[in-house]
């Protein structure tokens, strides 16, 4: 089984839709874990901004509806958890019950995926308790990079050289970038084609011939 824990709904498919349309082709079993789903957060420059303002729909589930959509096209297992999102880091009541659920979901036989933790303080939390937990823990552990945050991470080159230092291995796959592109434009509400551009951009910086995206294996249960 492959876990991927995505800080929001969308989160996992814009870092790395491309990886998880890869393990769909080769029968890999998928689930995918949104931690913050209770979230009324549109983005004002979607081009659908008004038409879901007017609508007066509840704007929670019109993201799980997006995310429905999602699963339609490439067939994975989700779970949400319904934590709030927050601009700040979790209170210290919420980042210990998240910390306790993905602690559970821990074990020594799945790959597990985590966020690399870039701007924002929810998605950095996540990380933490990942290391956290790999700190205890010998298990198979992934990060992805957050798109389309990670190309402007103020700490980038920095970042790149302490992961390179605790990575077992640097995975970069080619990915269909166009079939990422389609299950990305099923969000609606979060779409901004600023975000396809840097996204598009970033998986073609790796090769001009190929589009790519990379994942960073911090520890393994090989052994």
């Amino acid at each position: 089984m492959n876990v991927i824990f995505s800080p929001h709904i969308d989160d996992a498919i814009l870092s790395i839709g491309g990886h998880i349309l890869n393990l769909i082709r080769k029968g890999k079993e998928l689930k995918v874990i949104y931690i913050f789903s209770k979230s009324n957060w549109i983005n004002p420059q979607s081009d659908y901004y008004n038409e879901i303002i007017r609508s007066g729909k509840n704007i929670m589930e019109v993201r799980k509806a997006e995310e429905k959509a999602v699963i339609n096209s490439c067939k994975y297992n989700v779970e949400f958890w319904d934590f709030e999102s927050c601009e700040s880091e979790p209170d210290k009541g919420d980042y210990n019950l998240i910390y306790n659920r993905i602690d559970k979901e821990i074990n020594s036989e799945d790959t597990f995926y985590f966020p690399m933790g870039i701007m924002h303080p929810d998605h950095i939390a996540i990380q933490r308790i990942a290391f956290e937990i790999a700190n205890i823990k010998t298990f198979n552990l992934l990060i992805y990079e957050d798109m389309p945050y990670f190309p402007f991470d103020n700490n980038l080159n920095k970042r790149l050289e302490i992961y390179r230092d605790l990575s077992e291995n640097e995975i970069v796959e080619d990915i269909d970038i166009q079939e990422k592109l389609k299950l990305i434009n099923c969000y609606k509400s979060q779409l901004d084609l600023a975000w396809i551009e840097t996204i598009s951009d970033y998986a073609n910086s790796f090769d001009r011939e190929l589009h790519k995206e990379r994942l960073w294996k911090i520890c393994s249960n090989d052994e």
